[in-house]
C-alpha cells in the first residue's frame, strides 16, 4: 500500500539513503522519516494555497493523504 504524508513545521537536518533526519520545530525534537521517494521543495515563500491551508491547521499537524496524490 502506498502512503503519502506532508510534513509541516519541520526543518531538514540531513538526507540519508532511505530516510531524512528532521527537527520538529514546535517541540524541537529530532526524528528520522523513512521514505521511498522524497519530493522536497523549498523557496523564499510558500505557495499561496499552502499558506492558506497551513493557517487552518494546528501547528505541526501532518496531512494524511490517500493514493493517488496527484501532482500538478
Amino acid at each position: 500500500m502506498l502512503a503519502h504524508e506532508a510534513c509541516v513545521a519541520m526543518q531538514v537536518n540531513e538526507v540519508q539513503p532511505g530516510q531524512v533526519v528532521v527537527t520538529d520545530a514546535p517541540t524541537n525534537t529530532k526524528k528520522n522519516v523513512e521514505f521511498g521517494t522524497c519530493i522536497w521543495t523549498t523557496g523564499i515563500k510558500m505557495h499561496p494555497l499552502v499558506g492558506k491551508l497551513a493557517k487552518t491547521l494546528p501547528q505541526g499537524l501532518r496531512l494524511p493523504c490517500s493514493p493517488p496524490l496527484p501532482l500538478t
